[in-house]
């Protein structure tokens, strides 16, 4: 049996994972996009985990990843509910 090629996402993966996420959400999407329904979640989510006391750290592999609508400051904001 031959081994499955690795996806062009496997090194970005593989990043998150050594720098110890716990969870990662991911979309195939342009950068052009202006709906990021996978990066709502994870603001939705830090900002909840925040509320409840717990630090989070939110981490993008490529800050181009997010496009030219999201700033990495932006979603900061919002997840603190600002």
């Amino acid at each position: 049996m031959r081994p499955r090629p690795a996806s062009p996402w496997t090194p970005q993966l593989d990043s998150l994972t050594e720098a110890g996420a716990t969870r990662i959400f991911s979309e195939k999407i342009s950068t052009r996009a202006t709906q990021r329904p996978e990066l709502d979640k994870a603001v939705k989510l830090a900002g909840e985990l925040r509320a409840s006391g717990v630090r989070v750290t939110l981490v993008v592999h490529e800050h181009k990843r997010l496009g030219p609508r999201h700033r990495a400051g932006d979603a900061g904001r919002r997840a603190q509910g600002q």
